[in-house]
C-alpha cells in the first residue's frame, strides 16, 4: 500500500485537503500518521496480519521443561523463548502453524545414485517421492501453543531442532506489507480513526476556522458518528474473522 496515496485520499475524502487546521507544533500529515501508527495499524493487524514464515533453531532458544501447559492441562511440553534477533524489531502477534524444516530432516550423507539411463533417473525420482511420503507419515506433526509475546510451547517429541513457524505479524508503519486485497479494509478503518480523532480536536470549531482567505467551514457533524461507526466495524470484523480463538494448535 502506498503511504502517500493513502494520505492524499484520506484528506480528500474527509474534506480537509489543503486546509490548515489549528494544530500546534505538528503538521496535519504528522498528526494523521500518529493516528495510523498507534491506532489503525495495531488493530488492523489483529484481523488482517502480515503473514511471514521464519525458521527457529531451537538449540539457540532459552528452553525449559514444563509439566503443565499454559491452558491448565496436564500435558508435558517444552517452552522455548523466541530470540529477539529473529523478531528483528517487528511485533509477532501469533503463530498460525509450526512444521519441521524439511531441509534438516533429510540426511546429507544419504547416498544418491546417478545414472545416465532416463528410466533409472525417473525410477529414482519416483522412489524418493514414495520415501518422502512415508517419512511424512512417520513424523509426528508439531502441536504448539504461542503465548504472546515470545513464548512457544511444543507438545510433541522433538525430532529436529529446526522448525518453520508461520507467523502473524503487525504491519510495518510504511504500509508496504498491506496487500492490494487488504487496502480497502485498511482505508475503511483508517478514515474512521482519523475522523474520530479530528472530531475530538475540532468540535469546538463548529462555526469553522478563520484563515487569511476568510472563514473556512468544516463538516464536523459528519465526523461525530465516526466513533460509533468504528465500533460497529470492529464488531463486524470480530464476527467475520473470529479472532478470539485459542492459539493452541493440536495435530
Amino acid at each position: 500500500m502506498n503511504l502517500n496515496l493513502m494520505m492524499r485520499r484520506l484528506k480528500r475524502d474527509i474534506g480537509i485537503y489543503g486546509i490548515a487546521l489549528p494544530l500546534k507544533n505538528i503538521s496535519l500529515e504528522e498528526y494523521i500518521m500518529e493516528i495510523i501508527e498507534d491506532t489503525t495499524i495495531p488493530v488492523f493487524s489483529i484481523f488482517c496480519p502480515q503473514k511471514d514464515e521464519f525458521t527457529i533453531d531451537l538449540n539457540a532458544c532459552s528452553r525449559n521443561q514444563v509439566k503443565k501447559n499454559p491452558r491448565g492441562g496436564r500435558d508435558h511440553c517444552e517452552l522455548f523463548i523466541i530470540p529477539d534477533s529473529l523478531l528483528n524489531g517487528r511485533q509477532l502477534n501469533g503463530i498460525m502453524d509450526v512444521e519441521y524444516d524439511d531441509s534438516y530432516l533429510s540426511s546429507p550423507s544419504a547416498p544418491v545414485y546417478c545414472s545416465s539411463n532416463t528410466v533409472d533417473v525417473f525410477g529414482n525420482i519416483m522412489t524418493m517421492n514414495v520415501e518422502k511420503q512415508i517419512m511424512d507419515e512417520l513424523i509426528n506433526p508439531v502441536s504448539h501453543d504461542f503465548v504472546w509475546p515470545k513464548r512457544l510451547y511444543i507438545y510433541d517429541a522433538i525430532i529436529s531442532s529446526h522448525i518453520v513457524c508461520y507467523g502473524l505479524w503487525q504491519h510495518d508503519s510504511n504500509l508496504q506489507t498491506i496487500t492490494p486485497y487488504q487496502q480497502e479494509s485498511f482505508f475503511q478503518l483508517a478514515i474512521l480513526d482519523v475522523e474520530a480523532a479530528l472530531y475530538q480536536l475540532m468540535k469546538h470549531y463548529s462555526n469553522g476556522i478563520d484563515s487569511p482567505a476568510g472563514n473556512v467551514p468544516l463538516n464536523i457533524d459528519d465526523w461525530a458518528s465516526a466513533k460509533q461507526e468504528r465500533k460497529d466495524l470492529i464488531k463486524e470484523w470480530e464476527d467475520t474473522y473470529q479472532v478470539d480463538i485459542s492459539s493452541y494448535v493440536f495435530k
